[in-house]
């Protein structure tokens, strides 16, 4: 069976990169407003997500705080996608319960190499 993962990022062509990257490995659920996947995530436990930092209305920092308030999602990996690569976002990001950090603009191998390490863990 394949792993699922939720993608949230509020920028439509980094979803669309993203599901390019992931779509013929892992089975995928897109978001670009973080309340809906929030609200697709408590009715069906993915295996990780990937959520975009900087987004309107709620960060990811505050999304991934959310999720991981339900005792049955605090094992979920959260991966952060940001383009900020500077030390106190990858410290709030690991405080906000995030297993890693992927810098924009994206790298597949990186990219592919985090999704698969956290996947297997």
């Amino acid at each position: 069976m394949s792993k699922e993962l939720v993608i949230v990022d509020d920028n439509p062509i980094n979803l669309k990169l993203l599901e390019s990257i992931l779509e013929n490995n892992f089975e995928l659920r897109l978001f670009a407003d973080p309340s809906l996947a929030i609200d697709s995530i408590k009715q069906k436990k993915p295996d990780m997500i990937l959520l975009d930092i900087k987004m309107p209305k709620m960060d990811g920092f505050e999304a991934c705080r959310e999720i991981k308030k339900e005792s049955e999602f605090a094992d979920i990996p959260v991966i952060f996608l940001s383009a900020s690569n500077d030390s106190e976002s990858k410290q709030l990001a690991q405080n906000a319960g995030g297993v890693d950090y992927i810098e924009k603009p994206f790298k597949i191998d990186e990219i592919m190499r985090k999704v698969n390490q956290y996947l297997t863990e």
